[in-house]
């Protein structure tokens, strides 16, 4: 195994590019979702077979994925035959997105008493002290919580590794600002990643690291 010690300096600059896919996945698309709605983008009002040999997605899937995509709000089809598919404007996407998150929150606040009441009629056994723990988290937005709270509750050094598209996931997240007031109280935040970031270095830098290591 080897490591490479890479130091950015003030000279890199964001290329602007942004990975679609990965954003998509991150707003609750599978993968072959987010390709379809990227490829109804990018062509217009098509076919369900038009968008299947752009894609490169078998048909029968392809309209299952259609339909889902209009299920999310993505998309929209027409009354015609043959039925048209066409992706929806991303602000209106966005912003159903958001409304939905809201509900989400305003119906947890409005529950969280009875939720807490419910709970403590439960006897919770104490656990035994000393004994090792662990915990495996799923789902990749409890894993970047996670991640969060781990970084807020360091105080010396820190280890992350990670891959390129976490990289760009964590920009999306809370991690960047984190991880900011985290080395603004000294604490020492190591990347650990892949080669392939060399030609993504903007990336590394919107999370506030100067410093990462390449290991091969």
């Amino acid at each position: 195994m080897q490591v490479q010690d890479i130091s950015l300096d003030d000279d890199v600059k964001e290329s602007g590019e942004h990975d679609e896919i990965t954003i998509l996945r991150d707003f609750g698309l599978e993968e072959d979702e987010a390709q379809t709605y990227v490829g109804l983008a990018q062509l217009g009002s098509v076919k369900a077979s038009e968008i299947s040999a752009f894609t490169k997605i078998d048909r029968v899937r392809t309209y299952k994925i259609l339909e889902n995509l209009k299920n999310l709000g993505f998309a929209t089809s027409t009354l015609s035959s043959p039925i048209k598919f066409s992706a929806n404007e991303p602000e209106s996407i966005l912003k159903d997105i958001i409304l939905k998150q809201k509900q989400k929150v305003e119906h947890l606040e409005k529950n969280s008493s009875q939720f807490l009441k419910i709970l403590s009629r439960l006897k919770l056994n104490e656990p035994q002290v000393g004994l090792p723990k662990l915990t495996i988290v799923s789902n990749r937005n409890n894993i970047y919580d996670q991640m969060a709270k781990i970084i807020e509750e360091t105080t010396d050094r820190l280890f992350i590794v990670v891959t390129l598209s976490d990289i760009i996931r964590m920009y999306y997240t809370s991690i960047p600002e984190v991880i900011k007031k985290a080395t603004k109280n000294n604490t020492n935040i190591k990347l650990m990643t892949g080669p392939e970031l060399l030609t993504k270095l903007e990336y590394i830098k919107r999370l506030g690291i100067n410093k990462f290591k390449i290991v091969t």
